[in-house]
């Protein structure tokens, strides 16, 4: 049987369609060209805007009941951004092949996650460096395959039963609120001294503002919504889908 690439055969569709057909697959057709040129800043950049952008935008939408409809999109904006920094920025970082310098990716990778408040990097390093990328993948003391085993995704069940295991544990206040305190710790109890204080130092600016300027509303629901619980689902979802782990 002839194997056809799914996305060379969608180059039957309009011309005008291939641009958003690439964003939307996260790969170009034989020969397309992008737009713009892409490097560390530019991808930086565009992380920070869709992570920051929409977050502007809840907050004239908060009191204008016409414009609530826009909160979910934001939502998705955003904690896509926060989790476009951890798995691709940062992990760039961690494997120091960001900026080029092992030093100043290594600060990146810091700051960056200090802002959403993922895992210290020095065990990102360790986790991902030394057992993800060995024989170790998909053991239980590889961190990924762990976690699963420990939220209950065991060897042996049945796609019925995996299913039905995904769909609670996205909606788990125990689960959430677990996560949460695992990314709090890290940034303010376990990490390297610099790292806690760089994370205490942009969240106490942050809520400073927020408290001086009474943004309460917004930032509940255009930063902590998105970058708390639906990052954490967002997580999920791709710890469950990443490998064939079981």
């Amino acid at each position: 049987m002839k194997f056809t690439d799914p996305r060379e055969s969608m180059l039957s569709l309009p011309l005008w369609s291939q641009p958003f057909l690439t964003w939307m697959t996260g790969k170009p057709h034989a020969g397309q060209k992008p737009w713009l040129g892409a490097n560390a800043f530019t991808e930086v950049a565009t992380a920070y805007l869709s992570l920051l952008v929409p977050v502007w935008i809840v907050h004239h939408a908060v009191g204008n009941f016409w414009l609530w409809i826009m909160i979910p999109a934001c939502w998705i904006f955003t904690a896509g951004a926060a989790r476009k920094i951890q798995v691709t920025l940062v992990h760039q970082c961690v494997h120091h092949a960001f900026t080029g310098s092992k030093p100043l990716d290594r600060f990146a990778g810091n700051l960056m996650g200090a802002t959403v408040l993922i895992d210290r990097f020095e065990a990102y390093v360790s986790e991902h460096i030394l057992i993800h990328h060995t024989n170790k993948a998909g053991s239980n003391v590889d961190p990924d395959c762990a976690s699963l085993l420990s939220l209950g995704f065991l060897p042996g069940m049945n796609k019925k039963e995996l299913w039905k295991k995904l769909l609670t544990t996205l909606i788990s206040p125990a689960f959430h609120l677990d996560f949460a305190w695992l990314r709090l710790r890290a940034n303010t109890w376990t990490g390297a001294s610099y790292r806690r204080a760089l994370a205490i130092a942009l969240h106490a600016v942050a809520i400073y503002f927020v408290a001086k300027h009474d943004l309460w509303s917004t930032y509940v629901v255009g930063w902590l919504i998105p970058v708390f619980p639906i990052y954490q689902m967002a997580s999920l979802l791709n710890r469950c889908s990443l490998h064939f782990w079981l």
